[in-house]
């Protein structure tokens, strides 16, 4: 009814005459409740007056009307009521604006619908909406999306037809018919010729009246590998109202450029935690280094396969991003040792680094602290000349060690045994990468075996120098070792991988060894040798390890692929007939895997650190 006032306890009086305010003034409600019904009646009455002689219409005459006792509440005296005595008013006085035909709702809705928000989904946000003005209001401040996601077919439908080339040709998009909710965003666009140019992706609008309509509520922006972003309409406008900008991923935008760079670091650098921005091909140093000044907070930051990137940048990361915990700088293969070792000097939360590719790096001298690169270049450079026969990376690091736990060197040809020797200082490093480092030999193992125990995973693909030697430093030191990667590797026998299997058969899940064609394990020619006899091939005595280790194996996934020396006539029926009795199924040749079992000793390990940074927490509280 229109006197609301009467179905409010006198608590909420101040509360609706704020929300009132808002209200349309063709029915003014008073929240005192010092105002007779007579007033209300006299002050509705003149209001319509009004509100007709603006309108140049007659009240009295209209088709579409409500009766009179569906205007006033009950009770109300008839007396002073002549204007609508008679006849009925017309809906459309009331019809401009069909929201206000009821006071209650709008009034209750301002304090349910912003509980109700986060439960729906974007969609159903876009048509709420439509239902009032006031509904319109709340969602636009509590904004539609948390997260836009570019990739997420269920908000952006995948195009069935190509898209528009750039040679005038149109195309045509089909698209699902559940577009209410697109359209509702879209109408709030601005109209532009350029909007609707040929050129123009149907994912774009879309895009535009959600960020548009996320101003308060967006925390991260997913647009990687939207080749049709173009910057300057879908992006830079919406980019100084994002108040809540957490999470980016520009990856791989051919479009961005260091104009975006700039924006983005004077409008949400200082709040961006997570930065994905791979294979920009058209940003410079000057950009990315303004990027990193102002996103001082950055916790994660993947600049990979930005090949024009050099020391400059790696520089800049090391001297503003003290918080990084993440970086992943695959193939930037300008990088050198001047840049990577401010960052892991000074980055000293660092728990990921991933420098997969940086063929250049030579060295990564951490015994001088004190030392910065960039303030003695001759020196550094002389230092350089003095070690190009035997160029050592040094993984000391002065960064707080203890946090490191994956670092991945794929690819860094110029490291070499001597690295091994500076890794006492990672503890808690539990998985480690050195494949294609081809002068690595046994040394190496034998060296990280050592100081690196704990070794959860460790991959050493391509290290052909790699013998049975360092097989048997892995049997024999790394008691929690999960995985191990020694695909490749041609120089292994089977016997030290009988002995792997034996010794590190509670801690082993997965073993590689593709391509290892030296271990012949199904025999040449269907197992027969040269005098006619048949010949024991490897893959039956890895089959009687497995036997004998039944009951305490938890191997459950081995790769033996390509793992001959020529292709065989005929399988080896007894290694295949035993792989099934192990419960191993082969879903492709060569590949073996059965159920996981449970690791009963990473299982201790995990309770005892559990239990440890519990007791860390409990001291702190204290």
């Amino acid at each position: 009814q229109c006197n609301t006032s009467r179905l409010f306890q006198s608590s909420f009086a101040e509360h609706e005459r704020v929300l009132l305010k808002r209200q349309d003034p063709l029915f003014r409600l008073s929240t005192s409740g010092q105002m007779d019904d007579q007033e209300d009646c006299e002050k509705m009455e003149a209001e319509i007056i009004k509100l007709q002689q603006n309108r140049g219409e007659n009240i009295l005459n209209g088709i579409d009307a409500v009766q009179t006792s569906q205007l006033f509440p009950l009770g109300t005296s008839q007396q002073k009521t002549p204007l609508l005595q008679s006849p009925l008013v017309p809906a459309a006085a009331l019809k401009a604006s069909p929201s206000k035909q009821w006071k209650l709702a709008p009034t209750i809705s301002e304090i349910t619908l912003p509980i109700i928000l986060p439960f729906l989904t974007v969609r159903q946000r876009g048509l709420c909406q439509l239902v009032c003005s006031s509904w319109r209001d709340i969602v636009m401040e509590k904004g539609i999306a948390v997260v836009v996601d570019i990739n997420d077919v269920g908000l952006f439908p995948k195009i069935l037809a190509s898209v528009s080339s750039y040679n005038g040709q149109r195309s045509h998009y089909a698209l699902p018919s559940t577009a209410n909710a697109e359209f509702s965003i879209r109408s709030a666009m601005t109209d532009d010729s350029s909007l609707t140019s040929s050129l123009c992706h149907p994912h774009s609008s879309l895009l535009r009246g959600l960020l548009n309509h996320s101003y308060y509520s967006l925390e991260s922006l997913v647009l990687n590998d939207f080749i049709h972003l173009r910057p300057n309409i879908d992006l830079h406008p919406t980019l100084p109202h994002l108040r809540k900008l957490k999470r980016l991923d520009i990856s791989r935008i051919p479009s961005i450029t260091n104009e975006t760079l700039h924006l983005i670091s004077n409008h949400v650098g200082p709040r961006l935690e997570v930065l994905y921005m791979k294979g920009l091909r058209n940003v410079t140093n000057e950009g990315v280094v303004h990027l990193v000044k102002s996103c001082r907070n950055l916790r994660v930051l993947d600049v990979s396969r930005v090949h024009q990137l050099d020391d400059e940048v790696g520089k800049a990361i090391g001297t503003y991003l003290n918080e990084l915990e993440v970086l992943h700088g695959r193939d930037n293969y300008h990088w050198t040792n001047d840049g990577v070792d401010v960052i892991t000097r000074n980055c000293r939360k660092l728990v990921q680094l991933t420098l997969w590719g940086c063929i250049r790096l030579t060295h990564a001298d951490f015994q001088n602290v004190g030392r910065v690169c960039s303030d003695n270049s001759n020196d550094l450079t002389s230092h350089e000349s003095s070690m190009t026969d035997q160029p050592i990376i040094s993984l000391r690091t002065s960064l707080s060690p203890s946090k490191l736990v994956l670092l991945n060197l794929w690819g860094c040809h110029n490291l070499t045994d001597e690295a091994a020797l500076l890794m006492t200082s990672l503890p808690q490093l539990r998985s480690l990468c050195v494949s294609e480092c081809h002068k690595l030999t046994d040394r190496f193992v034998h060296g990280i075996s050592q100081s690196l125990p704990r070794l959860v995973h460790l991959q050493l693909r391509y290290l052909r120098r790699l013998t049975d030697s360092g097989i048997d430093a892995i049997a024999c030191r790394m008691s929690g070792l999960y995985s191990l990667d020694v695909s490749f590797c041609t120089k292994l026998t089977i016997n030290a991988l009988v002995q792997l299997l034996r010794s590190r058969s509670e801690s082993l899940a997965e073993l590689r060894l593709y391509s290892c064609r030296q271990l012949d394990l199904e025999g040449s020619n269907g197992g027969m040798g040269a005098n006619g006899r048949r010949v024991v091939g490897g893959g039956q005595r890895l089959v009687q390890a497995l036997k004998t280790e039944r009951r305490r194996s938890i191997l459950s996934f081995l790769d033996l692929r390509k793992c001959y020396q020529h292709e065989p006539f005929s399988r080896d029926e007894v290694f295949l007939n035993g792989m099934s009795e192990l419960g191993f199924d082969e879903p492709m040749s060569g590949l073996f895997v059965r159920r996981a079992k449970c690791n009963c000793q990473v299982r201790e390990q995990l309770g005892d650190l559990v239990s440890k940074l519990g007791a860390g927490d409990a001291s702190m509280t204290n």
